[in-house]
């Protein structure tokens, strides 16, 4: 189990690391976990740092990765991207559109050239220490009160904690957690299309 003074000790490894979190979809969200442990912090469905509206929800998440690189002035160290799990029933539109929504945001970080990791949810829980609850977003929302007090989870005007915000947080962490120990995140690139 990771304890918070492991993750204040890994802040130290390289003052200019920042690592960014995306949690994908319509309520989705990204927090850049940046040196002595900086948050910046966009979401999908609000009115402060929103994203953009639902419908536009695609063409938005690139132009928040271009927000969000210029807010902390370089491009980060590693981008973790949750793997998107779709389930059985889901109907079809939902499972294509969630899919092209991962596929853009995964598309839109490999093509600036960043360092990405794609973990499914149990992995990064697992790696973090974050119980197998019935509620998996409470637990997650609970882990991340406890172990990053700075960050606001109740973004813009919401009286309820967000979700995405707390996923995002969380994955930049284990992203951190990838860097500390060492483990060099490959710089993934797509494969040349044969000659025709």
């Amino acid at each position: 189990m990771t304890t918070f003074h492991q993750l204040s000790a890994l802040a130290a490894l390289d003052r200019g690391t920042w690592v960014l979190g995306i949690d994908p979809g319509l309520k989705g969200a990204m927090v850049a976990l940046g040196p002595d442990d900086q948050l910046l912090v966009r979401w999908a469905d609000g009115a402060d740092g929103y994203l953009g509206p639902r419908a536009h929800l695609e063409a938005a998440y690139p132009r928040a990765l271009a927000s969000m690189q210029a807010a902390i002035g370089q491009a980060p160290t590693l981008t973790v991207v949750e793997a998107v799990q779709l389930r059985p029933h889901q109907g079809l539109h939902s499972q294509a559109r969630a899919a092209f929504g991962i596929g853009l945001i995964v598309g839109s970080v490999a093509t600036r050239g960043w360092a990405w990791e794609q973990p499914t949810p149990a992995h990064w829980h697992q790696t973090l220490g974050i119980p197998q609850d019935a509620d998996p977003k409470a637990a997650v929302m609970a882990w991340c009160e406890r172990r990053l007090p700075n960050l606001d989870l109740c973004v813009g005007n919401r009286r309820k904690p967000h979700d995405g915000v707390a996923d995002a947080a969380a994955l930049a962490v284990y992203g951190r957690l990838i860097l500390g120990r060492g483990r060099n995140p490959t710089q993934r690139t797509p494969r040349p299309l044969p000659p025709e």
